[in-house]
């Protein structure tokens, strides 16, 4: 009967394992896809409206969105999502743990930092509660000429959905 060497047994043992990584990460992460976009198809969470997003310019990144709880119950928040439109493809997401709790009647600003395509996009921002309920928010960057975009209005924090909260860093306006 013939033995095969160690050193060539030790061979195809590195390669075998490293096969098996390889199928793990493919399912690892065809999992966390499919986890990812099952979940952006969430009922919609009637007391929580995006009243806002907050854009610096240099650099051009999303520094958070604004929540604001219309109900007379306390909500709790549990995710971020920032989807590119076009792609379909979640592009950032953040977890809060502990959960964020937003009182009734109350607007928050939930801080994060994510870089903007600089050629344009459309961008989509879900919100998602604790009990697995979302609030959408639609908005591209840059927004459409004729808008508030640019105003002193956009300069000074919060603004309506409807336009945008445009900061930028001192030093570099």
């Amino acid at each position: 009967m013939k033995t095969v060497k160690p050193s060539v047994r030790r061979e195809l043992y590195k390669i075998l394992v490293a096969e098996v990584l390889v199928i793990l990460g493919m399912i690892l992460t065809s999992t966390a896809y499919y986890v990812s976009q099952v979940s952006l198809h969430l009922p919609e969470a009637e007391s929580l409206q995006i009243s806002g997003v907050k854009i610096h310019k240099r650099p051009l990144v999303l520094t958070g969105v604004y929540v604001a709880n219309a109900d007379g119950e306390a909500v709790s928040l549990s995710k971020v999502y920032l989807i590119k439109v076009e792609s379909k493809k979640v592009i950032f997401s953040v977890s809060f743990f502990p959960y964020l709790k937003l009182p009734p009647r109350e607007i928050r600003f939930l801080s994060f930092t994510c870089p903007l395509d600089p050629r344009g996009a459309d961008y989509k921002v879900i919100v998602v509660t604790e009990e697995e309920k979302a609030a959408k928010y639609v908005f591209g960057y840059p927004p459409k000429r004729g808008g508030a975009f640019g105003s002193r209005e956009a300069e000074i924090g919060y603004v309506p959905a409807t336009t945008y909260a445009l900061f930028e860093e001192e030093g570099l306006g």
